[in-house]
């Protein structure tokens, strides 16, 4: 195997299948990456086993070839070079990469021994914006749980019917739901790991906002094509939490109120309540104010924002993060608050739009 390639290309596409390389396998040449020299083109792959990325890059094939290279040393050799053209070499079993007076050679493993990505591009697919996509994993992957007793909670259910794709995630605690439009002929609901789609979006997230995302899927993996780039994940086996039962549909109290006013003032407010043994927030609804507070051993904190206000006044306690972290994504000016009591799972939407749900379970907090 002989080629020649540029620089600069040659360390992005590394930085891209280096996200599918754990440090911590048990077996030696999954910590490589896989190179293959075709017509044309040098195509890199790493492979975790549960998750593959493969990227090509334009190059001068000399020889045709495949080998499998150390990831940590080839990538952080090439990401030191300047950018310039690179000639790659394989002879026996030792890679060589020189660029202008530099070089480097590397004793390389059997390709024939690296596993071999699923197929899956025959399968059912759809296609997505790939801003949208960004922004539907953006706004749920936070709720995503990191509970391997419970491993279906480590993933997000993708739910495709009528052109439109469900985003959810549930940890226990909270759940957050994200609806957006797509191109499909097709009905589909696979439940796709966390770790996947956090690779995904780093990765769609370097792409122009109109450009679409391909998504594939058969019964045990799921593809995901961009630009160049494929991502092969597994599936998580199972039957996901029947969601929409978990959706109050009465309520006793609306509010609407900004989202900033609204964020700001909690982070304020949890500064004090992360000192405190049950590190909770108490929401007390007035008239025409909302009321949050935090009491600690250290001492205690006070916020007022002005709300809107439709129905009984009560008070409610929540663990801060659970509404910071849902508020940080939502974008829109407003939000609208649906409570039921004290103890019943309160509803978080923006107000312009039907787009997002997101439910969040209260704590008890002592009476006052």
């Amino acid at each position: 195997m002989k080629l020649k390639c540029n620089q600069k290309e040659l360390s992005h596409a590394i930085n891209i299948v280096q996200k599918a390389i754990s440090s911590r396998s048990t077996l030696p040449i999954l910590t490589g990456i896989l190179l293959e020299a075709n017509e044309g083109c040098l195509t890199l792959t790493g492979n975790d086993l549960s998750i593959g990325i493969k990227k090509s890059v334009k190059a001068e094939i000399i020889n045709h070839g495949s080998t499998v290279v150390s990831s940590n040393i080839f990538g952080d050799f090439v990401r030191k070079l300047p950018n310039q053209e690179i000639t790659i070499e394989l002879d026996g079993n030792n890679l060589s990469i020189v660029c202008l007076e530099s070089k480097i050679d590397l004793i390389t493993f059997n390709p024939v021994e690296y596993p071999e990505l699923p197929i899956v591009e025959n399968s059912s697919y759809y296609s997505v914006n790939s801003a949208l996509m960004g922004s539907m994993i953006h706004q749920t992957i936070f709720a995503i749980s990191n509970d391997e007793t419970r491993p279906i909670l480590t993933g997000a259910l993708m739910n495709v019917s009528d052109n439109k794709l469900t985003i959810v995630a549930i940890d226990g605690f909270r759940v957050a739901i994200r609806h957006g439009s797509v191109s499909s002929h097709i009905e589909s609901k696979v439940i796709v790991p966390g770790k996947t789609l956090s690779e995904v979006n780093k990765i769609i997230g370097s792409y122009d906002e109109s450009e679409m995302l391909d998504i594939y899927v058969t019964e045990n993996h799921i593809l995901f094509k961009i630009g160049g780039i494929e991502i092969v994940s597994r599936l998580l086996n199972g039957e996901y939490l029947k969601y929409n039962q978990m959706i109050p549909s009465n309520f006793t109290t609306t509010l609407n109120i900004n989202t900033k006013d609204f964020l700001h003032a909690i982070d304020r407010a949890s500064l004090i309540a992360k000192i405190g043994k049950n590190d909770a927030i108490r929401l007390s609804v007035t008239n025409n104010k909302l009321l949050i507070n935090s009491l600690a051993e250290i001492g205690h904190a006070n916020e007022k924002i002005s709300i809107d206000v439709t129905g009984k006044l009560l008070d409610i306690g929540f663990n801060p993060r659970y509404l910071v972290e849902a508020l940080k994504v939502i974008d829109s000016e407003f939000i609208t608050m649906k409570l039921l009591s004290e103890t019943s799972p309160t509803i978080i939407e923006p107000l312009d739009n039907d787009n997002y749900t997101y439910l969040a379970v209260p704590v008890r907090i002592p009476k006052t």
